[in-house]
């Protein structure tokens, strides 16, 4: 499953950048979008950059990305793992 995700970029070398998204990092292609420069926070899938973002919306996209992969806090049948949020069978 290919999820976009907001990163910042923290180094570039030619068409590729490497992107810190939720405290890991990244490579990715900048082909798509170029003149991104180190600091700027961007959308990535697919280990492409597709566009850069403001801190805020990068701040947003990360608290939507938490959620939905949080696990549900409904309770489960008994001897059944919680599956996240969105997750076949909801």
């Amino acid at each position: 499953m290919c999820l976009m995700a907001p990163g910042q970029v923290i180094a570039i070398d030619g068409p590729m950048v490497m992107v810190a998204v939720s405290g890991r990092r990244r490579a990715a292609s900048i082909l798509a979008e170029p003149g991104v420069r180190v600091g700027d926070w961007v959308v990535v899938a697919g280990d492409i950059v597709l566009r850069r973002i403001d801190p805020a919306t990068a701040s947003a996209m990360t608290d939507a990305v938490e959620l939905a992969s949080a696990p549900d806090p409904r309770p489960s049948p008994a001897g059944r793992p919680t599956e996240p949020r969105g997750a076949p069978g909801d």
